[in-house]
């Protein structure tokens, strides 16, 4: 029965901590992914307009970095959604995340729009929404004192 107990105690602080580790790694992950994005974007403004090989292989790359953004979105999205289920509140780190990876989404389109058009108010416009978006970062939020946060 011991044993059992212990089992227990052990399970339920590994389903408690889990989230806060899947937390940190989609910091770094978003970190990692905004960097990404950051150097295409300055690919895609060297790039020439008649250079069609690299800018196949920047869209390519874009693509790919939309494919990241949206699995990490959903995954942060769902683990919100299973949070909610046990505990019955939203988990704000996980929402900020699903929306900075939704906000690097957009600059990535942003970017592959002027890659085919070169009309620079899509990278004027992608440039503005990584800064904004990672300038809020989760670090930043679990350093909100439990007085600013809104009670569920």
């Amino acid at each position: 029965m011991r044993r059992i107990a212990i089992a227990s105690c052990l399970i339920l602080s590994l389903a408690l901590v889990s989230p806060a580790l899947a937390q940190s790694s989609y910091d770094e992950e978003l970190s990692q992914l905004s960097g990404t994005l950051r150097a295409l974007m300055v690919r895609a403004e060297r790039v020439q307009p008649k250079d069609h090989a690299s800018r196949i292989t920047i869209q390519h790359e874009l693509f790919e970095l939309s494919k990241k953004l949206h699995q990490l979105e959903e995954e942060s999205m769902s683990a919100n959604l299973e949070l909610q289920r046990k505990s019955g509140a939203p988990d704000r780190q996980l929402l900020v995340a699903a929306s900075i990876a939704k906000t690097l989404d957009l600059a990535q389109s942003l970017t592959g729009y002027f890659l085919d058009t070169r009309d620079k108010v899509f990278m004027s416009s992608a440039m503005k929404l990584p800064a904004a978006s990672c300038g809020v970062s989760q670090n930043s939020i679990l350093k909100t004192s439990r007085k600013e946060r809104p009670t569920p």
